[in-house]
């Protein structure tokens, strides 16, 4: 009955002029504008524009997590400013670069009321473009779809917007196995080759500067087996000297869990040497200086760091900061490092964690050979 109906309504409205028809469908989509709102659900948060949402969002995060999802949407926004195809976004002055912008000003020029399937969509197809180009890996690009989906269900959840744009954007799977993220020791010395080599052909004192940084970064990523985040925030006064001259390095990792790494004597001299100040608070890695005061290098950095040494050394595979930490796990294994040593320098609550990422046989290997059966 219902379908009689409306196959007569459809009748008529096909009957009428053109003109009459548009008038019709003008007056039906005002009334569902005005259904749509009167059904929208109450506001729960306080929170009135994009920026004051988001502290809300990360307030009750760890650190590392509110900074890794913060990075992540930097990231949408960054990509948003810069396609220039949504209306979500409010363009800013040519002459007026988007990261010399302060967060919340960022946050601001985005309307997430604006936002279409199409635009999350659209990143997606961005993300996975440039992770085909060996540029970022499938984690990343993961991790930053996970981003915006959990930032707009949060916005939906908190009646700031009606819907989730994001939630029918579909999570590609995860592809690599930490065994497929593990760099040979001859990779590892390559990519090392090419920063030492940047450090010697360097034709200004900026350059050789910003090559020596680059040079830390890497070795310490390895060495320490440190996240791409403990060092993007590494400050002078978390790192010590031990009683043996070696180097002590206090961190916070995943879940605001503490730990302290011990590096060699060697690589704390290389870090002093490039410090420039007393000052205690002042980041080791510096991005650059500018009239806010001196600023840490980003993550965002550190990943293009790594992209770009990694392509001088010629390696077949693009790696993400967080290989070094796999790498060194298995390598240091493999050297005949402690099980409860490497456990510590990783920070995992458990050896078996360890054991179960890290350690590895080959094909000819076997517990039989270590038996006597004649």
């Amino acid at each position: 009955m219902a379908l009689s109906k409306l196959d007569d309504l459809a009748a008529v409205l096909a009957s009428l002029p053109p003109e009459k028809q548009g008038e019709i469908l003008a007056q039906a989509m005002v009334t569902a504008a005005i259904v749509k709102e009167t059904i929208k659900p109450p506001k729960k948060t306080g929170a009135e524009t994009t920026s004051d949402l988001m502290s809300n969002w990360l307030e009750k995060k760890s650190e590392g997590t509110a900074r890794a999802y913060k990075n992540d949407i930097d990231s949408f926004i960054h990509w948003l400013q810069a396609e220039k195809k949504t209306n979500a976004y409010k363009q800013v002055d040519n002459d007026l670069w988007i990261w010399d912008l302060n967060d919340e000003q960022r946050l601001n020029l985005l309307d997430l009321t604006k936002l279409m399937v199409d635009d999350c969509d659209r990143y997606l197809k961005y993300l996975s473009k440039k992770e085909s180009d060996n540029i970022i890996t499938r984690s990343t690009v993961r991790r930053r779809i996970a981003a915006v989906k959990s930032f707009l269900q949060y916005a939906q959840d908190s009646g700031f917007t009606v819907y989730n744009v994001a939630s029918a954007t579909k999570m590609p799977p995860a592809r690599k196995t930490t065994e497929d993220r593990i760099l040979s020791v001859s990779d590892v010395g390559a990519i090392l080759s090419e920063t030492r080599k940047a450090v010697k052909d360097a034709q200004t004192e900026f350059v050789k500067k910003q090559a020596i940084r680059d040079w830390l970064i890497i070795k310490l990523l390895y060495i320490g087996a440190f996240r791409v985040s403990e060092v993007a925030t590494l400050s002078w006064e978390q790192i010590k000297v031990t009683e043996s001259g070696n180097g002590s390095i206090k961190v916070v990792g995943k879940g605001d869990k503490e730990r302290v790494v011990v590096i060699p004597a060697s690589q704390l001299v290389h870090l002093q040497t490039s410090r420039e100040s007393n000052s205690p608070d002042e980041p080791v890695f510096k991005s650059r200086e500018s009239s806010k005061g001196i600023k840490a290098v980003s993550d965002r950095t550190i990943r293009e760091i790594v992209a770009k040494y990694a392509k001088l050394a010629k390696l077949d595979r693009i790696p993400s900061p967080h290989w070094f930490r796999h790498s060194h796990a298995t390598h240091a294994l493999n050297g005949g490092a402690p099980i409860k040593v490497t456990t510590k320098t990783l920070g995992h609550a458990s050896a078996s964690t360890t054991l179960d990422n890290y350690v590895h046989t080959g094909e000819e290997e076997s517990s039989s050979f270590f038996l006597n059966a004649d």
